[in-house]
């Protein structure tokens, strides 16, 4: 197994001679805690939010960046997550399971799973089975630091970053081959349990400005997806040409059949219905045709039924590095969502964004690699 690395910063110093004991015992001690978490990821943008916990497992998560304004509330009695994607009482409001995929963090983290007790627990459990080394002492913004080096089967480590500020913070390298450079996290001495209060999203936060074109109607939409993969061409290519593979590792996806099979070289014309299921409380159904394809550069199908437009893939491979542009012209023709889309597009919107974000964390997941980099916006 690979060496786990990790700078836990104690606020009891670094001469403990069982650091994860020790800072077990402060956790048990502790009532609630708030925390601001910013995760650089090398090729992507910043990810920003603030993360409060009160026991017995009250989880409240803000998003700065990206996705502003949204908040997840965990509720430990009823375990389910409120979901608001517009700020603290603004509508909609949505009530999902703690396990559903598409709340999930990029290596299946579980919101009701995710404070530092359950960190602590883990590394416990890496502890009991190899052996803790201490690599040193030092400061940062004042508090002493220590770091420590969790080694399991033998194997070398690969050391993580302390990324600079103030407060204390906790680096780790993620085991399952993620490189981010580092994971910061400032915390308040505050143990009280924060007043609540809503945001609004800010269009000024998002990750790229979206146009000031507008659409010519509510109901037409322009999105736009970027992935880049630690992946082969050959191999990202394989698996979106074949959406009958879909549901297995793309979440929402819930049914892909085939209509028609193509019969020129390649699925030319390959007919296929589609059903997608997001969070929010409806399915959306449409055949594809496949109507241009460039073996490892293109990929174009024309959709009819509950939507109707164009789908076009693109594909180009970097330095070992494959970047996937997904560009997806559609209009819906339900008479409901016709009519709710000058109120409702915006969530439209940010369902298909959520939704495009789990087909890229579920298809590097597939290929054993890293998502390096994955974005949607919408024009």
């Amino acid at each position: 197994m690979a060496a786990l690395m990790l700078l836990f910063a104690l606020l009891g110093g670094p001469g403990a001679s069982d650091p994860l004991a020790e800072a077990q015992e402060r956790f048990q001690a502790l009532t609630s805690y708030r925390v601001t978490v910013r995760l650089n990821a090398e090729g992507s943008e910043q990810h920003v939010l603030r993360y409060f916990y009160r026991k017995p497992g009250w989880v409240r998560i803000e998003f700065i960046r990206p996705h502003p304004g949204l908040v997840l509330i965990y509720n430990p009695a009823s375990r389910r997550v409120r979901i608001w994607p517009f700020g603290l009482n603004h509508l909609p409001r949505l009530n999902l399971a703690p396990d559903n995929p598409l709340i999930r963090g990029p290596h299946g983290i579980r919101v009701d799973q995710s404070d530092i007790g359950v960190l602590l627990d883990t590394l416990r459990e890496w502890q009991a089975r190899g052996t803790l080394a201490a690599l040193g002492s030092g400061e940062v913004a004042a508090r002493p630091v220590a770091g420590f080096e969790i080694r399991e089967g033998g194997r070398g480590s690969r050391p993580a970053r302390i990324t600079t500020g103030s407060g204390w913070r906790a680096t780790t390298c993620s085991r399952c081959g993620s490189s981010a450079s580092g994971l910061e996290v400032v915390c308040s001495r505050a143990s009280t349990w924060p007043i609540w209060r809503s945001t609004r999203p800010s269009p000024s936060a998002s990750f790229l400005p979206e146009p000031k074109r507008a659409m010519a109607a509510a109901n037409c939409f322009h999105l736009t997806t970027l992935w880049q993969f630690d992946a082969p061409l050959a191999a990202v290519w394989d698996a979106i040409v074949e959406p009958e593979t879909w549901p297995g590792w793309w979440p929402g996806v819930e049914q892909v059949v085939t209509l028609e099979r193509g019969h020129e070289e390649g699925g030319l014309g390959t007919r296929q219905r589609f059903v997608w299921k997001g969070i929010l409380p409806y399915r959306l159904s449409f055949v594809s045709r496949v109507t241009r394809l460039e073996p490892l550069h293109l990929l174009e199908g024309r959709v009819e039924g509950q939507l109707e437009g164009v789908g076009r893939w693109r594909f180009n491979e970097d330095a070992g590095q494959t970047r996937v542009c997904f560009d997806w012209r559609v209009r819906t023709t339900p008479a409901w969502m016709n009519l709710l889309a000058p109120l409702a597009q915006p969530l439209f919107r940010w369902n298909h964004r959520l939704l495009m974000h789990a087909g890229g964390v579920g298809l590097a997941r597939r290929l054993g690699t890293r998502l390096a980099f994955q974005t949607t916006w919408s024009s």
